[in-house]
Formats: structure tokens, sequence, C-alpha cells
């Protein structure tokens, strides 16, 4: 029974899909076939009513997915895809020329719909890159020179401090320093959450406030995946950035140019399976697989590899997920790479409590098995 409800899931979700890209044909249809065409995102919200925003929105969508997007747009209409993933489809790809958008769009397709969202976004994201860096470098830059910090009252009596246009890497070595700040006040016995501690260092730093005899590193540790070719300006392909997503290759080169101690990952390029990772100035100590808990070196390997929690579609980045045994410890698993991997509480609990089974096929591919025996498998992104 519960199967068939899950397939009537799936074929109603399909079903959406293809009506709702008959309803964006349609609305592109009549918006075009208006007697007059300043006035035929009027027809469209006056018929439905909508908003004249809401219909010029759909509008807009329309057309870059039936004019400058047609493989996605058919995509769409097969069920293939949903409204949401058209959309960060057209999104993503607008700021491209038409051709070099299509051609993007067509690398991307056959595996969109296994991805979510969020998982689309940062694929799109990687190949425009690669595929027209000095155009996106050109944005960032006028994105950049237009930074702005803004502070608004909110409906509940607080307010919003909003900074926006930020370098990237600077951005993200900033929310690492106040995460570290916060982990060490929870460390510490701090009852807050860590949303909480970080709000709390945030304003601290800000307004100069003392933060305290709390150990923590004075700097940001960014923590960035790169391709050795794209470092030595052998391609444009674009780099990862640990909590932020993909960044553009000449923000991978500023960040290698600082100096830090750099740690270094071997992965192949097809698959984005972690091949070897080791460290400029030192070797990593030898993890023993019958002790309870990884050593770091072990451990920093993990969230490496698996970058984020290994449930199918959960982003959870490393830092904030645990460090579970595939075959329970206390079952006979051992700690090593092989029977590790990265889960989130949520999908932590769920595999221990929930009913759910996790299998390592091998060092970062895992299959997960639901209650009902549905088979799901996630793999390692490519880089």
């Amino acid at each position: 029974m519960f199967e068939q409800l899950v397939e009537a899931l799936l074929e109603q979700a399909q079903r959406v899909s293809r009506e709702q890209a008959r309803l964006l044909t349609l609305v592109h249809q009549v918006i075009n076939a208006a007697p007059d065409p300043r006035f035929g995102v009027d027809e469209v919200a006056f018929a439905l009513s909508w908003t004249r925003q809401a219909a010029a929105a759909q509008e807009q969508l329309a057309r870059q997915l039936i004019v400058d997007l047609p493989e996605v747009f058919a995509a769409l209409a097969e069920g293939r895809i949903d409204v949401p993933k058209a959309r960060t489809f057209a999104d993503v790809l607008s700021v491209l020329k038409p051709e070099v958008a299509r051609a993007v769009a067509a690398e991307v397709l056959p595996v969109a719909g296994e991805k979510t969202t969020a998982q689309l976004r940062d694929r799109l994201h990687r190949k425009a890159l690669a595929a027209d860096p000095s155009h996106a470098r050109k944005r960032r830059e006028r994105g950049i020179t237009e930074r702005r910090v803004i502070l608004e009252p909110a409906i509940d009596g607080t307010a919003t401090i909003s900074a926006i246009g930020l370098p990237p890497h600077r951005a993200a070595a900033a929310f690492e320093r106040i995460t570290a700040i916060a982990k060490a006040h929870k460390l510490a016995g701090s009852p807050q959450s860590m949303d909480q501690l970080r709000t709390n260092a945030l304003l601290d730093l800000l307004e100069g406030v003392d933060i305290g005899a709390i150990p923590t590193v004075r700097r940001g540790v960014v923590e960035l995946t790169v391709g050795l070719e794209t470092l030595a300006g052998l391609n444009d392909n674009a780099a990862a950035l640990a909590g932020y997503g993909p960044v553009a290759a000449d923000i991978a080169r500023q960040c290698a140019r600082s100096d830090y101690q750099w740690r270094f990952s071997v992965v192949r390029p097809e698959t984005g399976e972690l091949m070897f990772q080791g460290l400029t100035q030192a070797r990593p100590p030898v993890q023993d697989p019958s002790a309870r808990f990884p050593n770091t070196a072990l451990a920093r390997w993990v969230g490496t590899r698996d970058r984020t929690c290994r449930a199918k579609g959960c982003r959870m980045p490393a830092r904030s997920c645990d460090i579970d045994h595939t075959v329970d410890f206390g079952h006979g698993g051992l700690t090593a790479h092989d029977n590790l991997a990265l889960l989130c509480r949520r999908h932590h609990v769920m595999k221990h409590e929930g009913g759910w089974q996790l299998h390592q096929t091998s060092p970062g591919r895992f299959v997960w098995i639901s209650p009902h025996s549905r088979i799901y498998h996630v793999g390692p992104e490519p880089p």
C-alpha cells in the first residue's frame, strides 16, 4: 500500500509539471496575441486575478524557458523536472549568452531530476562560472563595488543587519570566525543555540565588546576545494568554498596566494571521489580502527570527502554534521574512512531510530533503504 502511495505521488508530481508547462505556454501565447502588446500582461492579470507583477514574472519565466532554454522547457513539459528546477535553470543561466546558456543546460539536464534545487543551483553556477569566467568576474566586481550594509526594522520589533556585495572568501572566513566563537561558548557550557551564539558574537565584535577568555582563532579559516589545473591557470573551473558554494577561479587563486598552511586533496575530476589528502608541512597520524572516535586527520578526511550530510538532498555542511559509523561501532564497525560518513543530527537520528538502513558500498558512496524498502543512492559531487 505504501509503495503504491509513493508511486502515485511521483506520477502526480509529473502530471503537475506537465500542466504547469501548459499554463506557461498559454500565458506566453495570450501575451503575444494581445491586440496591444503594451497590455498583454494585463490581459493575463485580469483573467487570472493575479497582480500585474505576478503575471509579468510568469511571462518572464515562460519566455526564458520557451525561447531561450527550449530543452529545459521540454524537460518540464515531459515531467522530468518541476517548475522550481526549471526556474533555477532560468535564474542562473540568464546572465550568459543564449548559446552558452543552452550548452550549459544541455550538460546539466540529464541529472537535474535527481538533484534538489540547491544542488542544481550549485552545479549550474559552477558550469556557468567556467563557461564565461570574464563575464562572471565583471559581475562580481560590480557587485563588490556596490557593497553596502543595511539596517532594517522587523515587524516583530527586532532589527536586521544585512551586508550585501561581500567578497565570498572574506564573507566565508568571517562566518567561520563567529562560528568558532559560538562553538567555544557552547563547549564552555552556554545553554543558548548556535544561531543565538553566532548572533551574540557578531554584535560583540561589531560593538568592540571583549568576547572574554574564549579560545578561538583570530582569523576565520577558509576551506577551499579547487583543482590543481585551476590553481595553475590552465583552466577556469569553479572552486568550492565550504559553507558558501561555487566561486570563480580567480577567487580561488586569490585564496591560494594568502600566507596560510595548505591542506591539499586529490580527487577524481569526473566523480569527485577523494583519493588522497595531506598537509604541505606535516603528515596526518595513523588512526587505530579499534578506537571509538576518529582522530583529527581521519575526521578531516571524511569531512573533505563528504562535504555535506550524506542523506539524499541534505545540504548541511560538514562543520554542523556528526561523523557516524555506517556499521555501528557497537556492532563491530571499524573507525575507518570506509565506515564513516557525515550525517546531520536529524538524519543521524533517522538512521538509528527511524527504521532506515544505510550502507556504504565503497568509500563515499552510500545506499539508503527506507522502512518500506525504497532504495536511494548518494554519491560524491564532482568538484
